[in-house]
């Protein structure tokens, strides 16, 4: 892996999380290789110092909190920049990284181009330690912290926050795959919740055993008083249309964000569309 890569990947990883731990190398083990390779930033090999040899006696004053420094000067992301703090939780190499401050480019969801989807997002972290009587929206504690995580969509700037970070996206666990006791749970939970507008499985996370929905423009109204109407209410909208195309005032079809029939049958107009809001779809 190049040098780039490397501080790519690194990056990559800790944005992916508000927390990460992480096993490195100790700064005592990087002190004693480069010793061994005999690098001018170590004490040069004394023949008569067998001791300096034995890990017990690194890190070297060159080297004293070079695991974590080796974390923070190689970190980068790509499409964005990051700030993190590292701290060391045993002698033998465990860090604690701790995102501060990040931006980073993203897509809709996990493996996006199986489903053709092109929009584009820009994540954002940004932490306070202040001491807050209540938590500003979409905001976690982290490491003695407030931290807050938000989208903005590229297209239009739109703000999304990320108020669930403690789960995983339906499409991400179908896709990495789920032993049958699993998917056939994971069924269960979904069919047991409330309809939404929009519960395509990049909407749907799983925190724990539960399942809860994440579209942050649809998450206020659910549609389950509706939906044992809907034969009903086509059977109404195609017995309308009818007797409409009768008085010779059917026109054009209008058109709709999902091309769907009937409630866009005889309204056409001169404005083409489709009309943004699914409320008003012509």
């Amino acid at each position: 892996v190049r040098r780039e890569e490397f501080g790519r990947t690194l990056g990559g990883l800790f944005t992916s999380a508000l927390t990460s731990f992480v096993a490195v190398p100790s700064d005592a083990e990087w002190s004693l290789v480069w010793k061994m390779l005999g690098s001018d930033l170590v004490a040069p090999y004394d023949g008569d110092d067998k001791t300096s040899w034995k890990l017990e006696k690194h890190p070297s004053e060159g080297f004293e909190g070079f695991d974590k420094m080796f974390l923070t000067m190689e970190t980068e992301v790509k499409g964005g920049d990051t700030k993190v703090s590292i701290a060391k939780m045993t002698a033998r190499g465990l860090v604690r990284v701790d995102v501060l401050n990040a931006t980073r480019a993203v897509h809709h969801h996990y493996d996006f181009k199986k489903d053709g989807h092109k929009r584009t997002y820009t994540m954002h972290i940004g932490s306070t330690e202040e001491k807050l009587e209540e938590a500003p929206a979409a905001s976690h504690r982290s490491g003695g912290r407030w931290a807050r995580v938000w989208l903005t969509r590229d297209f239009d700037g739109h703000f999304i926050p990320y108020n669930e970070i403690k789960s995983l996206t339906l499409i991400a666990l179908l896709r990495m795959g789920l032993a049958k006791s699993l998917r056939d749970h994971a069924y269960k939970e979904f069919i047991g919740m409330p309809l939404y507008e929009d519960m395509a499985p990049w909407n749907i996370v799983m925190t724990g055993k539960t399942f809860g929905y994440i579209d942050y423009d649809t998450k206020d109204k659910t549609f389950d008083a509706f939906i044992p109407h809907a034969y009903q209410i086509l059977s109404v909208l195609m017995n309308y249309k009818r007797t409409v195309k009768d008085f010779d005032h059917c026109g054009d079809k209008a058109s709709t964000a999902y091309g769907f029939g009937l409630v866009s049958d005889c309204v056409g107009s001169k404005f083409k569309g489709p009309c943004d809001d699914p409320a008003r779809p012509v």
